[in-house]
């Protein structure tokens, strides 16, 4: 019988990973899956050619290649960020952008306290939204309007 607190994470698994393919995942969304990591399927191998809004967790002490997932990136190398939640660095992310379809993008993300467990997040993102502190700051990471985001800004509209 399966506890209420393991149904209730496998339901917002499912929820978050409904929504994945619209928009990147908030910052708690995120870090609230990799500190639940323990409770969700856990990776062992790259998938080949992983859909938009596909989200997988890996450990990449046990999959070291996970990069290898069948799609062809730009050449560059991933580039790297540290993101903040509450004026605290505690998130790493790298990204990548598809050679041939320019909206289809690859991030994963890890626990700066936990760097072994990863979260990558297969999006199609075509609207990048720059951020209001943007100075210093590579255009490839230019951020989508995250759900909530997205929610306010219908509020607005129909006001």
């Amino acid at each position: 019988m399966m506890k209420e607190a393991d149904r209730w994470t496998e339901e917002k698994w499912t929820r978050l990973q409904q929504s994945s393919s619209r928009c990147w995942l908030e910052k708690k969304d995120i870090i609230w899956i990799l500190s639940n990591s323990h409770s969700l399927e856990i990776s062992v191998e790259p998938r080949d050619k992983p859909k938009m809004g596909s989200l997988f967790l890996f450990n990449r002490k046990m999959t070291r290649r996970w990069r290898a997932d069948g799609h062809e990136w730009k050449q560059k190398n991933d580039s790297h960020e540290r993101l903040k939640v509450d004026g605290e660095t505690v998130l790493g992310c790298c990204y990548n952008t598809h050679r041939s379809m320019p909206e289809f993008h690859r991030r994963g993300y890890w626990l700066l306290s936990n760097p072994d467990i990863m979260l990558v997040h297969y999006a199609s993102v075509k609207a990048p939204v720059k951020r209001r502190n943007s100075k210093n700051r590579s255009p490839a990471l230019l951020r989508t309007m995250s759900r909530g985001q997205q929610q306010q800004q219908q509020q607005q509209q129909k006001q």
